[in-house]
């Protein structure tokens, strides 16, 4: 990250980066897929190597990408898999890292000094029973892979730091998946149906991406009518957590909105009482282990005149029923999947709320001197991204 940046070419009306960023993620997606071998080899390569545990780091929407990972890496490889935010990493102990840790280190653009740091702390403190990092990155040779055992490049095309990150994001979880399915080969799971049905649905990402960017118009009409609404909520489970989190990063980033995320099962456990009809929560509920649950918090969240969004499967007709608002998804997908296509709606209705609002989403504030000096004098001085 640098310490200064030209505003003078930052577009001032839609079709903002951001926005194209969005409808490019397809294709980032279906470029990744194309270059798994990249993956295989990687994995091959660590065929001597006994792993019992996986933890997966990173900072922002890369720390959002590691929560996934590790309920991607459960699910697939039946592997205990954890996450920890780099901070956490380095400076706290996080017990039995050793020889037989898998250590994935998520950034975007390989020069978060605190992904770097924390890989060099857990090195220096293990003793010698190192853990075997993998760096995961769309660049190669920067910072955070001179501390990696393994390299994966997702060529997700770098996106600049003034612009909420999007395309990185989807990039990034779609070599994550790749990663946990060469794992769940390489340590012999015997349903080779489940894998190749998995395998499958995750070829089928980018059409049905395609299909949520061309059916943007509820979108639209979403945004419009809660851009003045004054607090957002987004609520998921299991993987879609980590969906939640990333959602509710976007609105921040994008339209300047203060939103929150919440685990369904821990919102009813008294956070719902600060929520009312200045509210809206945004559920996110595919066919899954989670919807039974979400079905009891949305009924909650409409009694006490919360707004109610729910992006679900397609022809869920009970949840979009009970629901103020639905968007459907198409596609079958297995619920662990499902983040890859349920987030793309929900960048997208950051977007569109940010430019209802007059906000140049593309800026994330650097064009307010305030705030310019918070990110780079304060947060990220340069050299620290």
């Amino acid at each position: 990250m640098g310490g200064s940046f030209e505003f003078k070419s930052a577009r001032t009306k839609h079709p903002y980066l951001m926005w194209e960023d969005i409808q490019a993620e397809s294709n980032t997606v279906k470029e990744i897929l194309k270059k798994r071998n990249r993956i295989e080899d990687c994995v091959e390569a660590l065929s001597d190597r006994k792993f019992n545990k996986i933890i997966l780091t990173g900072s922002g929407t890369s720390f959002n990408n590691a929560i996934l990972g590790a309920y991607a890496f459960r699910e697939i490889t039946n592997l205990p898999s954890a996450w920890a935010h780099p901070f956490e990493l380095a400076y706290y102990s996080f017990p039995k890292i050793n020889e037989e840790t898998m250590l994935i280190a998520i950034s975007q653009t390989g020069g978060t000094k605190e992904v770097s740091d924390a890989i060099k702390l857990v090195k220096l403190h293990t003793h010698g029973k190192t853990p075997h990092v993998v760096a995961l990155t769309t660049v190669p040779g920067s910072p955070v892979t001179q501390y990696a055992d393994s390299i994966i490049s997702f060529s997700a095309a770098r996106e600049e730091f003034v612009k909420p990150t999007t395309k990185a994001y989807v990039g990034g979880l779609t070599a994550t998946y790749l990663l946990a399915l060469e794992m769940r080969k390489r340590i012999g799971l015997q349903d080779r149906n489940e894998t190749f049905m998995l395998e499958t649905q995750l070829n089928s990402v980018p059409d049905i991406m395609n299909k949520v960017t061309k059916n943007e118009e509820p979108v639209i009409k979403y945004a419009e009518k809660y851009k003045n609404k004054e607090f957002f909520t987004f609520i998921g489970g299991g993987a879609n957590y980590a969906t939640a989190i990333e959602a509710s990063l976007k609105m921040r980033e994008a339209a300047h909105k203060y939103s929150e995320a919440k685990e369904v099962g821990e919102l009813p456990h008294g956070h719902f009482v600060a929520l009312n009809e200045k509210s809206v929560a945004v559920a996110i509920s595919p066919f899954g282990k989670s919807r039974s649950r979400m079905l009891d918090v949305v009924k909650a969240l409409n009694r006490i005149g919360v707004e109610t969004v729910s992006v679900i499967t397609e022809d869920d007709t009970e949840f979009a029923e009970l629901s103020r608002e639905a968007m459907e998804m198409p596609g079958e997908l297995s619920e662990v999947l499902t983040p890859l296509v349920y987030i793309v709606p929900l960048q997208l209705l950051a977007y569109h709320t940010g430019v209802d609002r007059g906000v140049n989403p593309d800026l994330i504030r650097t064009d307010d001197a305030r705030y310019r000096d918070a990110w780079f004098k304060y947060l990220f001085p340069p050299g620290s991204h």
